[in-house]
């Protein structure tokens, strides 16, 4: 288990092993083996809107590769609203929620589910981005480049991406919340 000092608080991250060899221990050993998708290369290509009354973001995922440790999507996301929108993540200074809904089933009802119960962070989130993620983005504003994150997804298992959480100080346009999330509607199926 690795420890970071953040600040007065220490922060304990859990690798993926030694969550598994807890999880071993406390059910007595009865857990069954979690066969993990292998290191692979997806094209995912897609654009989406993520809006109401053509005012929202532009999401785009030109891939997904995942590595024996880790993940990267490359993507980028537009602002296309008349709004400053600030990239934060509530009660986490410095960190986004950018990063991959994993689920076992592929429709949309999953996240509304997940959202309704206030579960709205991601399965695993974007600890590096290339080129640097900017603060705000302004109207127009589009970034592109990769995020990335350490953790291994289980085969059989649908990934949805996720960009935010995004905050306005401004009035949001008609439809749309003050704070929000941008998340896809397709997902892609690991094997």
């Amino acid at each position: 288990m690795a420890s970071i000092t953040s600040g007065q608080h220490v922060i304990r991250r859990i690798t993926p092993v030694a969550c598994a060899l807890g999880l071993l221990v406390a059910c007595g050993g009865d857990v069954a083996p979690v066969d993990y998708a292998g290191p692979q290369t997806i094209q995912v290509d897609l654009s989406e809107f993520d809006g109401k009354r053509g005012a929202g973001f532009r999401l785009e995922v030109r891939q997904l590769r995942l590595t024996p440790e880790s993940w990267v999507v490359a993507a980028a996301v537009t602002n296309a609203t008349k709004e400053r929108w600030w990239v934060r993540r509530p009660h986490f200074p410095g960190e986004t929620k950018f990063g991959l809904y994993v689920s076992r089933r592929s429709n949309r009802r999953y996240l509304e589910v997940e959202f309704a119960a206030a579960r709205t962070t991601p399965s695993l989130l974007a600890e590096r981005f290339s080129p640097q993620l900017p603060l705000y983005f302004a109207p127009g504003q589009r970034w592109s480049g990769t995020f990335s994150g350490r953790g291994l997804i289980p085969r059989g298992r649908w990934v949805r991406f996720a960009f935010g959480r995004f905050q306005t100080n401004g009035v949001p346009p008609s439809g749309l919340p003050a704070g929000l999330m941008a998340v896809t509607d397709r997902a892609v199926w690991l094997s």
